[in-house]
């Protein structure tokens, strides 16, 4: 195997910079690809997902930081799992795949301002559901 590919058989390519053809790429432990579950895809996903967790902490739980929506969603977060898929059903007819952004960013908004109204009248009447 060394005779035919040369010393670029046994090595990866280098990961910055701009990759070969695709009739020239080589599989390769460089590449991610979350539908094959590379191992660099699911490195950079954990670190990332580490990074984004460790960001929370820091301002929420050593900072203090507290956004009143957070704190809303968190206090009640089972029953908001629950209730966004039955909003999703009522909110989604009104707002087909095709509609153009803004319309679409209303739908979210809608979807969004009512997930939050019932989590935060539960809130108010100190209802909790938790595991």
């Amino acid at each position: 195997k060394l005779e035919r590919d040369g010393l670029s058989g046994l090595l990866a390519e280098a990961p910055f910079v701009k990759p070969p053809e695709k009739e020239y790429r080589k599989w390769n432990y460089w590449m991610m690809s979350q539908r094959a579950g590379s191992l660099s895809y699911l490195t950079f996903s954990a670190g990332f997902s580490l990074l984004v967790f460790m960001v929370f902490y820091i301002a929420c739980d050593l900072c203090r930081l507290q956004l009143p929506i957070f704190r809303t969603f968190g206090t009640n977060a089972l029953i908001a799992y629950i209730l966004h898929s039955m909003v999703s059903s009522a909110v989604q007819p009104f707002f087909p795949k095709d509609s153009p952004y803004w319309y679409a960013y209303t739908g979210l908004a809608l979807f969004f301002f009512m997930n939050w109204l019932f989590i935060r009248q539960l809130e108010k009447q100190n209802i909790f559901f938790r595991v």
